[in-house]
């Protein structure tokens, strides 16, 4: 397969009554692009955002979150991770984009991590450019 490249969202569907760390990690056929992320807490805080060659690592203030990256692969399946910690009470839902939506995986309320191993060959990748789905991939809060 092609590097292709495909874009990421996190998004915590509620509000999360307490600051939390937020992680997707990839153990298998991703790797994100350096410099492509973007993020949209919507309380007042300080928010961390790391972006590292298999990890995306934000640790935001209680609210709401929302975010995006991008990635590139050649595999055929991109396998990984979604830790929250401390667990919320909200879900956190983690959704791989390339034409169009391809898969989720949601960490439920209360829990702290969940599997992902989305096969993404036969799925076209982005048909525009990283800085494309980063700048229309989430809402920016009102």
């Amino acid at each position: 397969m092609a590097i292709e490249l495909y874009g990421l969202t996190i998004t915590v569907n509620g509000s999360a009554s307490t600051t939390a760390y937020y992680s997707v990690s990839f153990v298998s056929g991703g790797e994100f692009v350096q410099g492509g992320a973007t993020i949209y807490p919507t309380a007042l805080g300080a928010t961390l955002v790391s972006l590292y060659g298999i990890e995306l690592s934000i640790n935001a203030p209680a609210g709401k979150v929302s975010g995006a990256a991008t990635l590139t692969t050649t595999a055929d399946v991109v396998a990984g991770r979604v830790f929250v910690s401390p667990p919320i009470d909200s879900d956190t839902v983690v959704t791989l984009f390339g034409t169009s939506a391809i898969a989720s995986v949601t960490v439920k309320a209360g829990e702290e991590s969940a599997a992902f191993a989305w096969t993404v060959s036969g799925n076209g990748g982005l048909a525009g450019t990283a800085k494309d789905f980063l700048d229309n991939a989430i809402q920016k809060p009102a």
